[in-house]
């Protein structure tokens, strides 16, 4: 599946760029609690595309409309 879908970036979708990345390091080392569908597209990115992905990740977040 190509990108994404209308409500898949939940709360994180235009938040700023820092907090995106933090936010993303805490879900990663499992310190917060996935939103709702995210977990799965993420490591499904990370599987793929490896840490590579990660910055493409916290783009497609921020650039969502809240």
């Amino acid at each position: 599946e190509e990108g994404g879908r209308p409500g898949d970036a939940g709360t994180l979708a235009g938040q700023w760029m820092p907090y995106l990345e933090h936010a993303m390091r805490d879900y990663l080392n499992d310190e917060r609690p996935w939103p709702r569908k995210m977990e799965r597209k993420v490591k499904d990115a990370l599987k793929a595309e490896g840490e590579r992905a990660i910055p493409a990740l916290i783009q497609f977040y921020g650039s969502q409309n809240p």
